[in-house]
């Protein structure tokens, strides 16, 4: 996971792309080494912000 973060330099803001490749490795260490219990349900939601994004 630290690795995942080594970078110093965060993406620019706004740069929503460069944002989720920085997470993506952290965020799936984590759900790997906590995996969601058999007994949990989860579903998707979606929503549209006010300027269409």
């Amino acid at each position: 996971m630290a690795a995942a973060t080594a970078d110093p330099t965060p993406p620019a803001v706004g740069d929503v792309a460069a944002q989720r490749a920085m997470w993506e490795p952290t965020i799936g260490a984590a759900g790997t080494a906590q995996p969601i219990p058999v007994d949990v349900k989860t579903r998707e939601h979606y929503a549209t912000a006010g300027d269409g994004a």
